[in-house]
């Protein structure tokens, strides 16, 4: 299978191509293609006859979109619609990755495919905007909605907490904000089997489980073995940042088992990550 991906530079990109033979890649870093201009993006992916496009190309950073939403709209919005219509031309199906964002994070409970989005964020705005778009103009696609994506190969929030926890005597970390941490290559997993049973559609693809970010540090030094600091609960709102996030958005996965696709949970996940690079966190 031929797969034409985008932002190749991205986490989730690096974790595909290390379940894929490169020969099977075309991998478009943001250097070799930008997603803004639809004549480029249109050669680049007529050369190389994708069998599937993955689009992974986007801002989601919630602070970045936040002080730069003309751009956040670029990318995200109008990105996707370049892609999207290079798609439908061509007879391809996309892969499309979207975030827990697309909610307003004030369900009790874990949130299915069923459930109406309500963004306020940038990020989860325009990332719900591209969903439509897609929804809108191809039957051959399939919409992965993910959260706290984290690996070895980005500054994400486990990262900067276990920095600084290598370097500081204390960490405020925040008690309220809830959702579904997710191992980059479990994910990468997941996509490789869904594809093959082309049941197209919206699908959560999560580590199992709900979580805070106060929790989710805890866990991280626990497993290692960081004992000498000194935690500070805080809640969101003390927490000094452009874009608050929803509160409550673990995505519940069980669509995806019903077609024999399991994510594994998130503590395990976790342990796996860290034992596996820690050489990352020493």
């Amino acid at each position: 299978m031929r797969i034409f991906i985008t932002g190749a530079g991205g986490q989730l990109a690096k974790s595909i191509s290390s379940i894929y033979l490169k020969e099977d890649l075309y991998l478009a870093s943001r250097d070799k293609l930008d997603i803004s201009d639809k004549d480029q993006a249109s050669k680049l992916i007529s050369e190389f006859k994708p069998d599937i496009i993955f689009h992974f190309a986007s801002l989601t950073r919630g602070d970045e979109c936040a002080k730069n939403p003309d751009m956040a709209f670029k990318i995200n919005v109008k990105g996707t619609e370049n892609i999207v219509r290079i798609c439908k031309k061509n007879n391809i199906p996309l892969l499309f990755v979207s975030t827990n964002e697309v909610f307003d994070g004030r369900k009790k409970s874990a949130y299915t495919e069923k459930d109406k989005p309500n963004p306020i964020t940038v990020a989860g705005k325009t990332k719900l905007e591209a969903e439509n778009i897609i929804k809108e103009n191809l039957k051959k696609y399939f919409i992965i909605r993910t959260s706290w994506l984290y690996s070895e190969w980005s500054a994400n929030f486990l990262h900067a907490v276990l920095d600084k926890a290598r370097k500081d005597k204390q960490i405020e970390l925040v008690e309220d904000e809830i959702s579904s941490p997710t191992y980059s290559t479990d994910l990468a997993k997941a996509i490789k089997k869904l594809i093959k049973t082309r049941k197209y559609g919206t699908y959560h693809l999560s580590n199992i489980g709900s979580v805070s970010r106060l929790e989710f540090a805890n866990k991280a030094f626990e497993i290692c073995g960081i004992k000498d600091i000194k935690i500070i609960p805080i809640t969101l709102d003390k927490f000094k940042r452009l874009s608050k996030p929803p509160l409550f958005t673990p995505l519940n996965s069980d669509k995806a088992k019903k077609i024999q696709i399991r994510m594994p949970r998130w503590n395990n996940a976790l342990e796996r990550f860290l034992i596996k690079n820690k050489n990352l966190f020493i």
